[in-house]
């Protein structure tokens, strides 16, 4: 068992989850851009029908004028085939055939998500690596849990080059029921063989702080992004931080 201080609470652990999107990565960084693309890619492919960009970025929880993201819509804690479903709406909704509409709709987010230079868009949250060095030092096993599908998410985490932290690394395709249930914690922490409620986990979101309280884990901390500059949606929190500049590792 080992010790880590966050904003002077001392929590004795087995092991940590991480969410990924906002929380291991910059939020904004990746998927402002991305999904900006994959909205305009897809009206770019509407010849029959009128489709305005303002309400298919509306439909996900994103505001395209004002560059800025709900943190409790789908784009940021959604899954791809939430987003997929309900962009394809969009099109529906406008007199597009359903199977036309899901067909355009992928086809324009493989498509933007393959042509996307990963390198120039991840970038780690503020004192992630020497946070995650520390962690490592001490033998604390780490596990991902995210809402992006697992492939995707090692992609990301390869990228970055921290995949190799985590023992474990989850996607929502691997459970029947993603955040905010316990499945995905369970299993990570089953994985990782350490006990639900000396484990902690780290997010973005308020799907993240509930994934925390359904599975018992000890506690859930949530992060505060600088984009959004509030905390009013990680309303389950059980602490705060803005980065991981000043949690401390204590030494066994």
């Amino acid at each position: 068992m080992s010790v880590v201080v966050i904003n002077d609470q001392h929590y004795e652990i087995d092991g940590i989850l991480f969410d990924k999107d906002g929380t291991l990565l910059n939020f904004a960084e990746l998927w402002l851009h991305w999904a900006r693309k994959w909205i305009h890619n897809v009206i770019e492919g509407v010849q029959e029908v009128e489709v305005h960009a303002s309400l298919m970025g509306e439909t996900i929880g994103l505001d395209l004028d004002q560059n800025r993201w709900d943190p409790t819509g789908p784009l940021a804690i959604g899954s791809m085939d939430d987003l997929d479903t309900l962009l394809s709406f969009c099109l529906y909704d406008k007199g597009t055939p359903w199977n036309e509409a899901t067909a355009m709709v992928i086809q324009s987010r493989e498509s933007v998500y393959a042509s996307t230079i990963l390198e120039d868009c991840l970038k780690p949250i503020e004192g992630l690596t020497t946070f995650l060095d520390q962690l490592y030092s001490a033998s604390i096993p780490l596990g991902v849990v995210t809402s992006d599908n697992t492939e995707q998410a090692r992609q990301h985490l390869d990228t970055l080059g921290i995949s190799g932290y985590f023992g474990c690394i989850m996607g929502h395709d691997t459970v029947h029921r993603g955040k905010p249930f316990p499945d995905m914690a369970l299993e990570a922490c089953q994985q990782l063989q350490i006990k639900p409620y000396r484990t902690l986990i780290f997010g973005d979101s308020n799907g993240d702080m509930m994934t925390g309280k359904n599975a018992n884990l000890l506690a859930s901390i949530g992060i505060v992004s600088d984009e959004i500059r509030t905390s009013n949606h990680l309303k389950e929190a059980d602490s705060l931080i803005k980065n991981y500049e000043n949690i401390k590792v204590l030494p066994k």
